[in-house]
């Protein structure tokens, strides 16, 4: 047993052998992945490459490279760490080696590495050799970085809609209260005031005319709080779903329990108007489709996101069949998936028949002035 233990530990102090990649076919692909393989002695710190290294290097002279030490040399300041600690971890067993990092090449420019290495000899529980892979990943990286730029181009696009939609909404309210219902409260008194000079107060057509004019002004007015509430939710959302929960008690019957954070109040524009119309939307939803009188509006921030949900016990429906989805909550809820997705969010319906329905939309909260993340209080409230 001692003499098989000293053999292996002889074996692991002898010289690496530099690589040699003599395989056509496997030539060709490390040379179509821009990729090298390579063995690290881990106790000399050497790095033996794989002959095809000055492809990748961008010349010939990879000195630079050979060493643990003078890799790091080359390594991207902003990314040296990362790659110090990937390594230092691989020193110590505790895991594999896998990083990206940017490192100077031969011509100048830095280019982006995926590293990859495990190790494969092992003395008194150390890795003694590690054999791993570096591939050139810049253009996926120019690649990621361009879709990530498109994404928030899209996302401020998003933005800009809801809110010049919202804006929108809020002049044809204020049209419709300042001179439609104006007028409309100007015929009711002109009428009132010529049937009394009449003495016709008791005529059938007139009261007519006059009930007519009344729900005329009524639905006027409901038109103009579901275009604009008169809480503004970009300031105070959480008073604004306390409002809608009251609305909708009152115009529909229906009890909804509101849980909203107090942080809200720091979240921006566009998505404080999208997190209000879905609640309205939904809770529309629940009065036409769940059958019930009773629904639950919640409004909490986990980590790094925040998250609109709405709960009813009512009839349900299999939400895995697109088209019961598509006809138990209509277009408008479909116009706010698609507006959250180009958020960065996502709109989740659970539901089943007879066991009610759960929607829940969650935005990412990146980027909001004073966020303080899962550090929020609730607040408790019913409509």
């Amino acid at each position: 047993m001692q003499r098989k233990q000293k053999e292996k530990n002889r074996a692991a102090r002898r010289p690496v052998p530099p690589l040699r990649v003599d395989d056509i076919s496997v030539k060709m692909a490390l040379k179509a992945a821009e990729m090298v393989t390579w063995q690290w002695d881990v106790e000399t710190g050497i790095i033996h490459y794989s002959d095809n290294v000055p492809e990748v290097a961008r010349g010939e002279d990879v000195a630079d490279y050979d060493t643990v030490d003078n890799l790091l040399r080359n390594v991207h300041p902003e990314d040296r760490r990362n790659l110090a600690e990937a390594v230092r971890r691989t020193q110590s067993g505790k895991s594999d080696l896998e990083c990206e990092y940017r490192v100077r090449m031969q011509d100048g420019r830095y280019h982006w590495i995926l590293g990859k290495g495990k190790p494969v000899q092992w003395q008194r529980g150390r890795p003694v050799r590690v054999l791993g892979i570096s591939q050139d990943i810049t253009e996926r990286k120019r690649t990621e970085e361009m879709l990530k730029k498109r994404s928030q181009q899209l996302a401020e696009l998003a933005a800009r809609l809801i809110l010049t939609e919202h804006g929108e909404r809020r002049r044809l309210a204020d049209l419709l209260h300042d001179d439609l219902q104006q007028l409309l409260v100007g015929a009711r008194m002109q009428l009132h005031a010529i049937t009394e000079e009449r003495g016709l107060a008791g005529h059938r057509q007139f009261r007519r005319l006059q009930h007519i004019l009344g729900e005329t002004l009524e639905m006027s007015r409901a038109i103009t709080r579901d275009l604009a509430p008169p809480v503004v939710p970009q300031r105070h959302l959480d008073a604004a779903l306390h409002w809608l929960a009251r609305d909708m008690q009152r115009r529909h019957r229906l009890k909804v329990e509101v849980y909203a954070a107090d942080i809200c109040a720091a979240m921006d524009d566009a998505r404080a108007v999208l997190l209000f119309t879905a609640a309205r939307e939904l809770l529309l939803n629940v009065v036409k489709h769940a059958g019930v009188s009773r629904a639950i509006l919640g409004l909490r921030f986990p980590e790094k996101r925040m998250e609109l949900e709405v709960v009813d016990r009512g009839m349900g429906f299999d939400a895995s069949d697109a088209d019961l989805v598509q006809s138990n909550t209509g277009f408008g809820l479909l116009s706010i998936r698609e507006r959250a997705e180009l958020l960065g969010g996502k709109l989740v319906i659970s539901s089943a028949p007879r066991k009610g329905t759960r929607v829940v939309l969650s935005l990412p909260s990146a980027g909001l002035p004073g966020h303080g993340g899962a550090h929020t209080k609730g607040r408790k409230g019913a409509g």
